[in-house]
């Protein structure tokens, strides 16, 4: 029984602390874009980066959101592509 608590114990202390892909992440406060506004990032979504930051914007997108990672915690970022370059960047919000 002991053996069991121990292994229930640290999968939930790796939840915490080791990022796992994610569908989505809910944003504190809303982005304008030319679609609208958005609290939701997911896989797909058009977005402007500026100085390594997600940005309001109502021109033209700079990046799209590849994928999605984050823990229990607060610990969010995204993985991008620059749709000027094709550079993939990671992104800490």
């Amino acid at each position: 029984m002991n053996n069991l608590f121990e292994t229930f114990a640290k999968s939930i202390n790796s939840l915490h602390i080791e990022q796992q892909e994610i569908a989505a992440i809910w944003l504190d406060k809303a982005i304008d874009t030319p679609f609208g506004r958005t609290v939701r990032l997911t896989q797909g979504s058009l977005i402007k980066i500026e100085n390594g930051k997600l940005v309001d914007f109502t021109g033209d997108p700079s990046h799209k959101v590849l994928a999605c990672f984050g823990t229990l915690n607060d610990q969010f970022e995204i993985t991008v592509i620059n749709l000027e370059t094709n550079e993939p960047e990671q992104v800490k919000l």
